[in-house]
Formats: structure tokens, sequence, C-alpha cells
């Protein structure tokens, strides 16, 4: 784990980091941050508007880098949404 020791000796994470309840770690990067939530809301995993839902299988045509790591599914839709006129 990424963690520094505090004035007390005490287990700190490092700057940058966010300690999560279950004593993991997650990286405060806006745009693992972005990617995350994309894929979230494209899988329906989180509670969205329809604009929302667009806009994050927008984002993932954007990143094709990320789309492409994804199961087969994601390249499939964002081709579908496409070919819809939905995203560009």
């Amino acid at each position: 784990m990424m963690r520094q020791k505090d004035e007390r000796g005490r287990a700190v994470p490092l700057e940058g980091f966010i300690e999560l309840p279950d004593g993991d770690m997650l990286l405060d990067d806006p745009d693992r941050i972005a990617q995350y939530r994309a894929v979230a809301i494209a899988e329906g995993l989180q509670e969205s508007t329809p604009e929302e839902v667009l806009s994050a299988w927008q984002w993932l045509s954007n990143h094709p880098e990320v789309t492409n790591r994804l199961e087969g599914w994601f390249c499939r839709r964002v081709g579908e949404l496409k070919e819809m006129g939905r995203i560009k």
C-alpha cells in the first residue's frame, strides 16, 4: 500500500491518494475518476439521467484506449450508438 508515517508514527496515505473505509486506496486522479464514472454509468451501476448515460458513452467513444481494454460489449455498443447518431 502507498503509505507514509506521520509525526506520530501512524500510517497515512501518500499525497494524491484517498483512503477508502476498507483500507484500500484510490488514486485521486480526475482522468481516472472520469473513466470509472463513465464505465459505471454505461454499465448501469450508477443511477443517471439519459443525458448522463449518453455523455458517458460519448466519453468512452472519445477514449478508445480505455474502451478497447474493456469487454467487447463496450466497443460494440459504442459502434451501435455511433450508427444511430446518438454519439460521435
